[in-house]
């Protein structure tokens, strides 16, 4: 099995031990892409927003990718 950075599955509220499974994945990804949409936000808080987005769509990525390889 791939390690998995912790970073990425608290990104995504997901338990940072434990098994993982793509679907638990991807349902924690809608929220938390939804959450911090940039276009969700205006002002001071689009630049935290688009920071948060950009982490959430790394960790998706990142963990859909370590999944598929196992």
């Amino acid at each position: 099995m791939i390690m998995q950075n912790p970073c990425f599955r608290l990104a995504l509220g997901l338990s940072v031990s434990g098994p993982l499974k793509l679907e638990d994945v991807k349902n924690a990804y809608r929220p938390c892409a939804l959450k911090w949409h940039p276009d969700r936000h205006q002002g001071s808080s689009k630049a935290v927003a688009e920071e948060k987005f950009e982490l959430c769509s790394a960790a998706y990525q990142s963990l859909c990718d370590s999944l598929a390889l196992d």
